[in-house]
């Protein structure tokens, strides 16, 4: 009688082993087929936080831009740092790493359109009451291979500020 008890208590405990290996392999199955996609969306999460904190620095060296801009509109890109460029990159050192970075500032046309460059150090002659427009650009290269496969490999952010001439 008692042997009897023994095996089948052995039986048991083999039984429930085996349970326990076979929902192992079935968890490290289903992980084999979840992980990638979690790390696609997380590295299209992070993709996509950088590219918005990039837009946000492109709006504020806009906006710091066309601060100067307000007051001496016609200095764009003069010899030194103190010109609408030297503004710009005051903002933020940073931006001046960045792939295709440029800064273009308009002013209005005859018909009001913000359509004609200023270039240069005092070149342009743009007045009081006229709008001048600052757009800085710069590229956005992706990290996450999927997420390029769809939007492109690099993307053109850009970030624009206008205001009316004081001076």
């Amino acid at each position: 009688m008692g042997r009897a008890r023994v095996q089948r208590s052995h039986r048991r405990r083999s039984t429930a082993v085996a349970a326990r290996r076979t929902d192992r392999g079935a968890s490290l199955v289903e992980l084999a087929l979840v992980a990638p996609a979690m790390i696609l969306i997380v590295m299209g999460t992070l993709d996509l936080a950088r590219g918005y904190r990039m837009q946000i620095q492109l709006e504020n060296a806009a906006g710091q831009g066309a601060a100067y801009a307000r007051i001496s509109p016609n200095d764009v890109d003069c010899a030194g740092n103190d010109d609408v460029v030297g503004a710009v990159t005051k903002e933020d050192p940073e931006l001046v790493t960045l792939v295709d970075f440029s800064v273009v500032v308009l002013t209005e046309n005859g018909s009001g359109d913000l359509v004609v460059p200023v270039t240069g150090c005092g070149g342009t002659t743009v007045t009081a009451g006229d709008r001048v427009r600052v757009v800085v650009t710069a590229t956005f290269d992706l990290v996450t291979p999927a997420v390029e496969s769809v939007v492109g490999e690099s993307n053109s952010l850009t970030g624009s500020s206008e205001v009316v001439v004081q001076t």
